[in-house]
């Protein structure tokens, strides 16, 4: 599975807009997954993290599932929201 099947992970400060930077970051590893013969791309984000969900969407991400709490941070569990791409 992992010769066509690839995962993306990114870290972004809360500013509003990082001027696109992040956005070109991404189509380019797409891109890249694409021409080296993925099928598709799984995302895992935070679901205290609406922007980040919002920002996969935008990008073709659809959620596939939300696991539920998966990790801790400041002693909260937190559930994860899996996404995924087709490419």
């Amino acid at each position: 599975v992992s010769e066509i099947t690839t995962g993306t992970s990114k870290s972004r400060k809360s500013a509003p807009s990082c001027g696109g930077v992040g956005r070109a970051i991404m189509l380019h590893t797409l891109d890249h997954a694409k021409a080296q013969g993925a099928h598709s791309m799984f995302a895992g984000v935070s679901s205290e993290n609406p922007a980040g969900v919002q920002f996969h969407e935008r990008l073709g991400f659809q959620k596939i599932t939300i696991l539920r709490e998966v990790g801790r941070k400041f002693d909260q569990w937190l559930d994860l929201v899996l996404m995924q791409k087709m490419l």
